[in-house]
């Protein structure tokens, strides 16, 4: 189970470990943001410190409808217990969580300020 909170801008957040290359753990809190469907997005100074290696470039369509390219790299993270392999994109502002790594798992959420997040795997 994975706990997180709505901060006080109504944004649902939730703690995950990015692994890196050399044995760097980066512990970071990332906003779940359930309209963007891959795995991890993350600033450029955290995939440089954490030494993700580069893998290609793929065009996105952002929350306004329009198409950019964004830099993909193959990342390490523990989630929920569970060391995972996912492709992260990098991408300026907030580490946000999509859709790919909420894959199988539900997601509670009170939203009001401090309101509980909890994140459970689904049982099969």
């Amino acid at each position: 189970m994975i706990r997180g909170e709505v901060d006080a801008n109504l944004q649902a957040k939730a703690p995950l470990k990015a692994l890196g290359r050399a044995g760097q753990v980066a512990d970071l809190t990332a906003i779940i943001d359930t309209g963007f469907s891959d795995f991890l997005s993350l600033p450029p100074a955290i995939i440089r410190d954490l030494g993700f290696e580069f893998e290609d470039p793929v065009t996105v369509i952002l929350a306004d409808g329009s198409e950019t390219v964004l830099d993909t790299y193959a990342g390490r993270i523990e989630w929920d217990n569970r060391e995972l392999r996912i492709v992260v994109i990098e991408a300026d502002g907030d580490a946000l969580i999509g859709m790919s790594l909420l894959r199988g798992h539900r997601l509670q959420l009170d939203v009001g300020e401090h309101g509980p997040l909890l994140i459970d795997a689904l049982t099969a």
